[in-house]
């Protein structure tokens, strides 16, 4: 079976989803409001939100925080097209909630994978349910699996459930956007304010991590001119880490960077603090002081 014809295999079967699939074989995919019926040979990812089969199929799951009629939006054709991609059909589903938006996107040089996005939200927020597979590998099941999925939009999500990590945040407020956590003091906001954040990301083969993580704080948006004042190897939970504290330029502004990056196999976990410069002797043992409790979670 083709992308192509997945897509419509996903279009007919979600007519009849919502009643052959009970709720009693649906799993939570932690971390979101997402429950699914989990494709045979798929198990929880260890560096994403969401399931894989180790043989290049994942569904992958993201929480938006726009209504599902601006998420759809994001989908222009425009935005896509800057990332090397391109809306190739868009058609829509039945599940328990209703009909819902079903896109089909490749990328504009093809590799071989189909994509498919379904949008599952209301007038606040959306959860993005997006599977990908070999294009004649398992596209029928992940087209059961997607029209199987159910929304539970009321459900509060915990600030580090399914994300692999978490901390001990004191004082510190933690807020999660998406898949990344926030931590900023309560008593401290406004321009220049203290942040640290903190996610995980895949990546491939990392012979050196001091430039990787020196190549990672270079990707930072509105940053430039980093100068590095200090680095540091050391281990977090058992894992290589490596520390680095810089200073730049954020929109005029001098900043400083407290960053940590612990490798773990195929996935690393990234820990960037900031703060205005003025204020870095203060928070940077701040930073420092919530990194040390970093520890890893099922």
């Amino acid at each position: 079976m083709d992308a192509r014809q997945g897509l419509a295999v996903l279009a007919g079967i979600g007519l009849f989803g919502c009643a052959s699939t009970p709720d009693a074989v649906l799993t939570r995919i932690p971390g979101t409001k997402i429950r699914i019926a989990i494709p045979a040979g798929f198990e929880f990812a260890n560096d994403f939100v969401g399931l894989s089969n180790g043989r290049g199929a994942s569904i992958a799951v993201m929480e938006w925080p726009r209504s599902q009629t601006d998420t759809l939006a994001e989908f222009d054709g425009d935005q896509l097209a800057a990332r090397g991609l391109a809306l190739v059909a868009t058609d829509s589903i039945e599940v328990a909630s209703g009909r819902h938006p079903l896109l089909r996107i490749d990328r504009v040089v093809p590799d071989g994978f189909a994509r498919s996005f379904l949008l599952l939200g209301d007038a606040e927020s959306t959860s993005i349910v997006a599977a990908t597979s070999p294009a004649n590998g398992e596209v029928d099941e992940l087209a059961r699996a997607l029209a199987s999925a159910r929304r539970d939009a009321d459900r509060a999500i915990p600030t580090f459930e399914g994300l692999g990590f978490e901390f001990d945040a004191g004082e510190w407020r933690a807020v999660r956007t998406r898949q990344i956590v926030q931590l900023r003091p309560s008593a401290d906001t406004g321009p220049g304010s203290p942040v640290l954040i903190a996610g995980r990301a895949r990546v491939g083969d990392v012979a050196d991590l001091v430039a990787f993580s020196g190549r990672r704080l270079a990707r930072t948006p509105g940053i430039d001119s980093i100068e590095i004042a200090s680095q540091r190897s050391f281990e977090l939970d058992g894992l290589p880490a490596v520390e680095l504290v810089a200073q730049s330029l954020d929109h005029g502004s001098r900043v400083t960077f407290c960053q940590t990056i612990a490798l773990d196999g195929s996935r690393y976990f990234l820990m960037q603090g900031r703060v205005d410069s003025a204020r870095s002797e203060r928070y940077l043992p701040e930073f420092r002081k919530i990194v040390a409790t970093f520890r890893r979670v099922d």
